[in-house]
């Protein structure tokens, strides 16, 4: 999956948090203002289990996930 967390590059990090969280957060920006003017609504968000279990060389893609 990578590096050891030592080895992986700030460019890395910063990708990942961006694709994987980023994406989320760009995606409630968008949406729930509408939600809001209509009264409700729902966002149902598909995780990963690399954001709840650690495995080795995974260190920046588990925090990306689990952010």
């Amino acid at each position: 999956m990578g590096p050891a967390v030592h080895e992986t590059t700030a460019e890395s990090w910063k990708f990942l948090l961006e694709i994987n969280a980023g994406t989320l957060l760009n995606a409630v920006r968008a949406v729930v203002p509408k939600m809001l003017a209509a009264g409700g609504g729902k966002i149902v968000n598909v995780g990963a289990m690399g954001g709840t279990v650690g495995r080795p060389n995974m260190g920046a893609y588990s925090a990306s996930k689990s952010a």
